[in-house]
């Protein structure tokens, strides 16, 4: 099933974001980060889902927060490493009661960065130490996994290391699971799976030197993926050129069972045909 990201939608309201979306024919949306905090906004989603028939997924940094901060399970900030704890376990809670059967967020940081850095060049110079960082999000990621029971999968996405970023640490970004190895000692060592976002590999790749086919083959095992397009140095979140590097993998692989979030922020008519390119793909 294809779904398409509340992000692609420019309202700060999840519920105007959302209907937005269904308004423009789309049926499947997964709720994301963007847009802000507000009482009512549960009991929004559940009308808009039963007036038009919606399937909902839930992503990462929502539902929002009442003020904004950085999720980080890694964290040596045990402040920061609670509340993320904490928000985490609500968005399982949201996800239970809205009946939506998984739950993706990113892996952790060796840093503790501020929110205005996240998809810009790190400023942050103290790096943790990597082992205890991957130990302390390891634990965390078991905590919410008993939270969640059989009510909800969790799944943990790749990160993304802009040029700019692998540049700024000298080859040693402050970034966790950017490579399959990675999240897969993640996967083995909490039982979560694995969300697959193809355009942070994509960057990664280009940034770091790795083979992005080969790195592609591997985390193509997950059965779910998020999808847009970019130019190598950034996540863009563009909509997809069937002539270009990202659909010319992904077209490689059988994408029947697959649940895929489309993260393209476009007009509708570009969502749309991104939309159809991988339907074509099914």
């Amino acid at each position: 099933m294809i779904y398409v990201s509340s992000t692609c939608s420019c309202k700060r309201r999840i519920s105007e974001a959302v209907a937005e979306l269904a308004e423009g024919g789309f049926r499947n949306i997964e709720l994301s980060g963007g847009t802000v905090y507000y009482k009512g906004f549960e009991e929004d989603l559940l009308r808009l889902r039963d007036r038009y028939a919606l399937h909902y997924l839930a992503h990462n940094y929502f539902p929002p927060p009442e003020s904004d901060f950085v999720v980080n399970l890694a964290s040596a900030d045990s402040l920061v490493r609670q509340r993320s704890l904490e928000h985490l376990a609500g968005a399982i809670d949201f996800c239970r009661r809205l009946e939506i059967g998984r739950f993706g967020f990113h892996a952790g940081f060796f840093v503790d960065p501020d929110v205005t850095m996240l998809g810009r060049t790190m400023t942050c110079d103290a790096i943790g130490d990597r082992d205890a960082c991957r130990a302390r999000f390891c634990e965390g990621v078991r905590e919410l996994r008993s939270h969640a029971g059989r009510d909800v999968v969790l799944y943990v996405e790749n990160n993304v290391c802009s040029r700019d970023n692998h540049d700024r640490f000298a080859g040693h970004p402050p970034f966790m699971g950017l490579r399959f190895r990675e999240l897969r000692e993640i996967a083995d060592a909490t039982g979560c799976r694995i969300l697959f976002d193809v355009a942070h590999l994509y960057v990664t790749s280009v940034s770091m030197g790795l083979d992005f086919a080969e790195e592609m083959r591997m985390f193509m095992r997950s059965d779910y993926l998020h999808v847009s397009d970019n130019d190598g140095l950034r996540d863009l979140n563009r909509e997809l050129d069937k002539d270009g590097k990202i659909f010319s993998q992904l077209r490689r692989y059988p994408l029947r069972g697959r649940t895929i979030t489309l993260e393209i922020s476009s007009s509708p008519a570009g969502l749309r045909r991104s939309l159809e390119l991988l339907a074509a793909l099914d």
